[in-house]
């Protein structure tokens, strides 16, 4: 192999070893985003575990969920907040807009805005602002004939369940995300150990060409020496 030909493939060598690593890079961080959706995708599935949702044991409907309308529809036990000192409980009017309304004096009620409204219906929402003592439930006691506080917490009446429909969902998620992440590494390393091998492939080849290239050089200098 003649000097220019040697330094032409030389050249050629050194473009695909540049591109391998370049490649080779490209899948590392392919693999790190790989990592981290698989990070994702456990968090999303011990959510779901950990996720509880509150039932309300009804005397006329049975188990539901605890929602303040389920709740205030029961008539002995109602959903309450502190302003100012002053509890108002939430209720909902004749007209069917809900209230919240001043214990102590009825008249004075406030209605609940739109955007309040849908969660008279979310057990979900009630049980994390209770979690976080922004609400509390209150009993009507017909011995002593008014409403006292009431701890949901030891109730029978009250109780925390697993939402299984969510977690059987958020499972079979899980595992086939899983799947598709374990597919994709294993066909991420499978390329990194082409690329490795090709690399060392090209290695030899490039110390070899060096070498041809080195020798000519020195024939060359003896020539004009």
């Amino acid at each position: 192999m003649g000097l220019s030909s040697s330094q032409s493939r030389f050249l050629t060598l050194t473009a695909r070893l540049s591109d391998l690593e370049l490649k080779a890079q490209s899948i590392q961080h392919q693999k790190i985003r790989l990592a981290e959706q698989s990070t994702d995708a456990s968090k999303k599935y011990m959510d779901a575990l950990n996720a509880q949702t509150m039932k309300f044991n009804s005397v006329d409907y049975g188990k539901v969920d605890a929602s303040i309308k389920n709740i205030t529809a029961s008539l002995t036990y109602r959903v309450a907040t502190n302003k100012d000192g002053i509890d108002y409980f939430y209720s909902q009017g004749t007209d069917g807009k809900w209230y919240l309304v001043n214990k102590n004096n009825e008249n004075d009620k406030q209605a609940v805005s739109d955007g309040m409204v849908e969660k008279m219906s979310d057990a979900a929402w009630l049980l994390e602002q209770l979690e976080s003592a922004n609400l509390f439930i209150q009993k009507y006691s017909k011995e002593n004939g008014y409403w006292e506080d009431y701890s949901y917490v030891s109730s029978s009446v009250f109780t925390t369940d697993a939402d299984n429909a969510e977690v059987a969902r958020a499972e079979a998620e899980y595992e086939y995300t899983m799947a598709e992440i374990q597919q994709k590494d294993k066909r991420f390393d499978l390329d990194l150990d082409n690329i490795n091998t090709e690399h060392s492939a090209v290695d030899t080849e490039m110390d070899s060409v060096k070498s041809v290239v080195d020798k000519n050089i020195d024939k060359t200098f003896q020539v004009f020496s």
